[in-house]
């Protein structure tokens, strides 16, 4: 069976490389990226019988609006109490967000005790903070807002809260284990093939797999109603990443074996392929079992990267093991 995907492989290259890239440009382009579906909030994993959990829904009765409907507009300065000159800047820095799309309510809520520093309460709507990508929109419109309105020398402006800090997650979660995992990976790529080339081979269709697997992963999630924890996309570059470069080498260095032995380009592709695509195919089922496995982790955002289905109640959400 591997011979003969390795002869259709050979036959149509172009084709399923031209497939590949317009199918790589077509995901990005129409499908949700996956930080669109993560909920970066890991309370949201806990089960119902956590105390967590529990204190929150004992607390929800007095509470006006749920705290993910909300960020605290911050205002400070290090070098002593805020001036008269501060909070004109606050009032107008208030002022400006208010008019901002999807902003609800701004209330001030005073000054410390010290008189170094000031707040202020943003509300944004249910439906804006149930929607990440909106939600990212008003954060980033909010900063904006506070950058143009705010630029009073020494007077330091932060956003903060529970909608912000979701916003910075979202955005900050893999963007640093992305770059380690991709720099690791070519360096050890050109130590071990010693060539300029040669490295590209092996890591771009696991680079294509990363960049297709989000949009394709968000739309089945989306769909499906699959909770998506916020260790999923780094989780998910280092296993394609590290999975795909290992199981290239493996081919690569098995086909210049065949190369060596029988000198025919195509024979020795077909012949590497037979050899080890059994023991890959094989190998990627295990890694796939393995993930499973995090099914009996006790832990709601284990149980989701399995992945857990969602459930109706947010407040039980996931549900326990049956």
């Amino acid at each position: 069976m591997f011979a003969a995907i390795a002869r259709f492989d050979v036959r149509f290259r172009w084709l399923i490389v031209a497939v590949w890239l317009v199918g790589v440009i077509a995901g990005v382009r129409l499908l949700p990226g996956l930080t669109t579906v993560t909920h970066a909030n890991n309370g949201s994993f806990n089960s119902s019988s956590s105390p967590s959990v529990r204190a929150s829904q004992l607390a929800a009765p007095f509470q006006v609006v749920d705290p993910k409907q909300s960020a605290t507009i911050v205002a400070s300065r290090a070098s002593g109490p805020l001036t008269a000159a501060d909070a004109a800047a606050m009032s107008e820095v208030e002022e400006a967000v208010r008019q901002v799309p999807g902003v609800a309510v701004v209330r001030a809520v005073g000054t410390s005790a010290d008189g170094h520093a000031a707040q202020a309460i943003v509300t944004v709507p249910a439906s804006v903070s149930s929607n990440n990508s909106t939600a990212d929109d008003v954060v980033r419109r909010i900063r904006a807002a506070m950058a143009h309105a705010g630029a009073t020398p020494g007077l330091d402006l932060h956003l903060a809260g529970p909608l912000a800090v979701e916003s910075d997650t979202r955005h900050t979660e893999s963007g640093g284990i992305t770059q380690f995992t991709l720099l690791f990976v070519i360096v050890v790529l050109f130590v071990v093939y010693r060539a300029a080339l040669a490295p590209l081979v092996t890591l771009i269709p696991a680079a294509l797999a990363v960049i297709i697997s989000g949009p394709l992963i968000a739309k089945v999630m989306g769909v499906a109603g699959i909770a998506v924890p916020p260790s999923t996309q780094p989780l998910l570059i280092v296993l394609l990443l590290g999975a795909g470069t290992d199981y290239g080498l493996f081919l690569c260095f098995r086909f210049r074996e065949e190369l060596a032995r029988c000198g025919e380009t195509r024979e020795a592709l077909v012949t590497a392929v037979a050899r080890v695509g059994q023991a890959l195919t094989f190998s990627g089922l295990i890694v796939a079992a393995a993930l499973l496995t995090m099914l009996l982790g006790p832990s709601g955002i284990f149980q989701a990267s399995a992945p857990r289905w969602r459930s109706a109640s947010p407040s039980c959400w996931p549900p326990r093991s049956r």
